[in-house]
């Protein structure tokens, strides 16, 4: 089951790599991608729980 990125895994991310744009553009990319990825994932797993084995 995938989990929700935070701050913090962000915060580790700018600890070890420069930041290419300013840092709010940066954190809302991330959290834009990740929603992206948790829905299809959440989206997958429905489908999966709804078919019969």
């Amino acid at each position: 089951m995938p989990l929700a990125l935070g701050a913090t895994e962000i915060g580790a991310y700018i600890e070890l790599y420069e930041v290419p744009c300013e840092l709010h553009i940066l954190v809302e990319c991330v959290f834009a991608l990740d929603n992206k990825h948790l829905d299809k994932a959440h989206k997958r797993l429905n489908s999966q729980v709804k078919k019969p084995s």
